[in-house]
């Protein structure tokens, strides 16, 4: 089987657009064909449950820095695949190291710490690296003939850009056997249009500023008033809930997810209590 994996059509359209900072780098570096492999291999872990691993550390931070802003083009991935077979689970490099290192380009960029090139070249190295993770030993789909659990759009707040996070939330809902489809982080506009047009089961907001709450209530109404299923599910995550972990309510979604190994089963519950509800 193949897991089905699309960049929505407004996304596509926005990479013509003149966006500004390093998001609109990560855009043009991180998603040209990222994670859309074929995926036929068993996962390390379940879905509800991961496995106990190696756990990244300081010292691998620092040292998977200096690797992308070295020159040993190879020295990032090097480490990456040391890892790997050192028993850190690619999960854990995806969300421990990964991630957490292209956030830190981003800050050496905006004090001057780092020259654009530079960072264009690291990210470029990342980017590299979550590629061949996708074609690591559990990162991908179970291959079992067996019907998708549903369908779910990822997307961030308006004003915002967390690419490389919704492609890793991406990569463990594909790999759970969802249809996904990477939405825009461009404007709720888009968002809107997407549930409109296409049967949608879930769909997933990152918020990074609490600034932007009010309009994420006001955008979770209008898309459930929209959608073109109307018992469509909304999850939240990102940086803005580990502050205020109880905001999700108060904006009207149905769940959240501070981690993005988590948002696949949450959504399967929702799912699943959806469908025992005496009015399903």
């Amino acid at each position: 089987m193949t897991t089905s994996w699309r960049v929505s059509d407004e996304v596509r359209a926005a990479g013509a657009s003149a966006n500004r900072g390093l998001s609109r780098t990560i855009e043009e570096v991180l998603l040209p064909r990222l994670l859309l492999a074929h995926r036929t291999s068993p996962p390390n872990a379940t879905a509800a449950g991961m496995v106990a691993g190696t756990p990244i550390v300081a010292s691998d931070l620092e040292g998977f820095t200096r690797d992308l802003l070295g020159d040993d083009d190879g020295a990032a991935n090097a480490r990456v695949r040391a890892l790997l077979a050192g028993g850190v689970l690619s999960e854990t490099l995806m969300l421990d190291l990964l991630a957490p290192t292209a956030r830190h380009m981003g800050e050496l960029w905006e004090v001057d710490a780092c020259d654009f090139v530079a960072v264009t070249v690291s990210l470029g190295r990342i980017q590299r690296a979550l590629h061949d993770l996708t074609g690591a030993r559990g990162l991908r789909g179970t291959g079992a003939d067996r019907p998708l659990v549903g369908k779910v759009l990822l997307s961030c707040a308006d004003g915002e850009q967390h690419l490389l996070g919704l492609l890793i939330a991406a990569e463990f809902f594909a790999r759970d056997e969802w249809e996904v489809v990477l939405g825009p982080p461009v404007s709720p506009r888009h968002a809107l249009a997407e549930v409109r047009r296409d049967n949608l089961d879930v769909v997933g907001f990152s918020v990074g500023s609490e600034r932007r709450l009010g309009e994420m209530a006001a955008l979770i109404t209008e898309l459930r008033s929209v959608s073109r299923n109307q018992r469509v599910k909304v999850i939240v995550g990102g940086p803005c809930f580990e502050q205020h972990p109880d905001a999700w309510r108060v904006i009207g979604a149905d769940g959240i997810a501070l981690d993005a190994r988590a948002a696949p089963a949450l959504a399967r519950g929702l799912l699943r209590d959806a469908t025992d509800s005496p009015s399903a």
